[in-house]
């Protein structure tokens, strides 16, 4: 017996000295063929020890308990068993069903690519990883130690490799296309549908003379097919049927192919597999890249960490997710809630509050607009002519967003883009610009005033629908075709739409904006100190402080928003006309919501009858006109009524009204 150096052996681990079985384990092969041991297998393909083998092993499988102690007890009968003891180990189990695996050297075909190490490099580096590290850290890495590829599998399904050997004098016959068997077998096989068919079996059926026209002996195709992974590797090439001429072409392409891709996009994994045989393969036939850009995905995992599995009862059922979310909100999670690359603990609440919060928002916004807005006035949803400057605040952030989600886009920041889109939805459009818009919806001050913001909204909207298309298809094509009931669009969908051309932000929009971000940022300092003085946002204050030089406009805006009469220092001081306005709002607040509770439409009009301390009833009928205004009430009456369509108790530190409207 003899000691050989090797670097796959640990000092830190047990001995440091380990035993090698050349045909079991690739580097224990890799030793033995460097220092000339014997390639002899001692196990069969079933598990079990030659028969040939002494000791009273013959025959039985390596991992049964029982060989494991025949083999020590043999060994201490020779006197060779220095010590024995348990300890845990890593081994490799099928992970299926649990079987221990045998590494096992078996003979294969097999593709030289480490001729083409430096060509791989070279193309890999012209390729946009999504993530960037992938290119010099997973891949790049992998590509550093590129090993020939094992090209063959002993399986029965599988493209069969079109190799033929010679059985007298073992003459090799790489077959190159239909052509050339027919050429050499006479006719081709074919199936019971009477088609010729070049798989197994009827592939294995083709015998023919041997090539070498000297032996006489015959030629048969060799047992193996290809690795799956060759298959995927060709697509580029083999969906066209290149290289046969005529193969299809697409003359927008380079050497007339669909080649190579504009982006495909797969899990990390792929790293090992489609990735690298694509580009293997490119490169074997000096195409170059075979995609330009890649989206490589993480791996979803329970809220835990935990790889999912059946067997540890931790997977979820995509099919009962759909029907409670809808499968844009499971698209637009997936989007979002962290880069591609990045491994996803998916927990239900995350695609909850994604659905609630991008999906419910987007709706409603439409929502908002399909109850006030019969026909577009701007039919052909050009862009607004509006002297408002939340009207031009709002058209200069989508065209801002329209530049954003596009470079974004254009680089494959999936996250970056919907992660925008998302914010102006939610932030810019339904907190903002809506808000401050509805009354001029709801109770324009003229026609024209209902009109431009009808139209704005309008645009909005469709500019909306048009850049989430391709995160959420279903939402955005609901919303468009509810855009086209109100207007004039020609295209029938959404996804037939031109991306809309991005348009730099010039400099009086960029300094508009920048107000108007001053102004928000205002507005959350006001609330703040509303919500230290306890005093709620229906209720009106004489004075809130806003910085000189942000206009008229924007002035009107902010004081509307803090709910103030003027700008000044902070007044918490609540007269008696400012605590009776916060009442009649606080009315208005209750009648609506039980319009709501009796599924009215803001078109509908309703009777109110209000009871209560007569103070209460003093200052309802000082804010009557009001009152009916923003409610659609037609009569306000003290009293009960019959049979109303819903009623509620309005809590006040006087005492209460009941209220109820049908």
């Amino acid at each position: 017996y003899k000691i050989y150096p090797a670097d796959f052996v640990s000092a830190t681990e047990g001995t440091g000295v380990v035993h090698t079985a050349v045909m079991y384990g690739e580097d224990d092969f890799n030793l033995g063929k460097n220092v000339g041991l014997p390639t002899v297998h001692t196990v069969e393909e079933n598990g079990r020890f030659i028969a040939s083998l002494g000791d009273g092993l013959a025959g039985l499988y390596v991992k049964d308990p029982k060989t494991e102690g025949k083999i020590i007890q043999s060994l201490k009968a020779k006197n060779l068993l220095f010590s024995e003891e348990q300890y845990t180990h890593d081994y490799p189990f099928c992970w299926r069903c649990g079987t221990p695996l045998l590494y096992y050297a078996r003979r294969g075909w097999w593709v030289r690519t480490t001729a083409v190490k430096k060509e791989l490099i070279a193309n890999n580096e012209k390729i946009n990883w999504v993530p960037e590290h992938l290119r010099h850290g997973r891949f790049g890495e992998f590509l550093k130690d590129v090993r020939d590829w094992a090209f063959s599998r002993e399986r029965y399904w599988g493209t069969p490799l079109p190799i033929w050997k010679c059985e007298k004098c073992e003459q090799i016959a790489v077959i190159g296309s239909q052509a050339e068997l027919e050429e050499h077998a006479g006719k081709l096989p074919r199936d019971e549908k009477g088609e010729i068919n070049l798989h197994r079996p009827y592939v294995d059926e083709i015998v023919f003379s041997c090539t070498t026209k000297k032996c006489g002996g015959a030629m048969r195709r060799v047992p193996e097919v290809a690795d799956v992974w060759f298959d995927s590797g060709a697509m580029p090439f083999a969906q066209n049927h290149y290289p046969f001429s005529p193969y299809e072409t697409r003359s927008h392409r380079a050497g007339n192919l669909a080649f190579p891709a504009d982006y495909i996009s797969e899990g990390v994994d792929q790293t090992r597999g489609w990735f690298y045989t694509l580009l293997v393969i490119a490169t074997l036939l000096a195409k170059g890249t075979p995609f330009r850009n890649v989206v490589s995905v993480g791996i979803l995992l329970d809220k835990n960490g935990q790889k999912m599995s059946k067997s540890k009862g931790n997977v979820v059922d995509p099919w009962e997710l759909i029907p409670k979310y809808g499968i844009d909100a499971l698209r637009w999670y997936m989007y979002t809630i962290n880069q591609p690359g990045d491994e996803k603990r998916f927990d239900e609440r995350d695609l909850m509050n994604k659905y609630r919060g991008f999906i419910q928002t987007f709706w409603n916004c439409f929502v908002l607009f399909d109850t006030y807005v019969e026909k577009v006035p701007n039919s052909k949803f050009q862009v607004p002519d509006s002297v408002s400057v939340l009207d031009r605040w709002v058209l200069a952030r989508v065209d801002q967003l329209t530049v954003e989600v596009t470079e974004a886009l254009e680089r494959y920041d999936i996250t970056a883009a919907g992660r925008a889109i998302e914010d102006f939805v939610i932030t810019d459009f339904s907190q903002w610009y809506l808000r401050r818009s509805r009354r001029r919806l709801q109770h324009p001050a003229s026609k024209k005033e209902f009109e431009i913001a009808a139209s704005v909204t309008a645009f909005v909207l469709l500019r909306l629908a048009t850049v989430s298309a391709p995160f959420v298809p279903f939402l955005a094509e609901a919303v468009f075709l509810g855009l086209k009931k109100k207007g004039k669009i020609k295209e029938e969908s959404v996804h037939l739409l031109s991306w809309p051309a991005p348009k730099k932000t010039g400099k009086q929009e960029q300094r508009m904006m920048e107000k108007m971000a001053l102004v928000r940022e205002a507005v959350s300092d006001v609330l703040k100190l509303r919500a230290e003085a306890g005093i709620k946002v229906r209720q009106p204050i004489a004075a809130a402080p806003l910085k000189v030089g942000f206009g008229k406009d924007m002035e009107q805006v902010f004081l509307e928003e803090v709910n103030a009469k003027k700008i000044g220092a902070f007044d918490a001081v609540i007269t008696p006309e400012l605590k009776e306005e916060g009442m009649a709002r606080e009315i208005i607040r209750n009648i609506q919501e039980m319009r709501r509770e009796a599924h009215l439409t803001p078109r509908d009009v309703v009777r109110c009858a209000i009871s209560g301390a007569d103070g209460l009833l003093g200052v309802m009928r000082k804010w009557e006109a009001f009152v009916k205004k923003e409610t659609n009430t037609r009569e306000i009456e003290t009293g009960r009524m019959a049979k109303p369509k819903a009623t509620r108790e309005i809590a006040f530190d006087e005492g209460s009204l009941t209220a109820s409207i049908g």
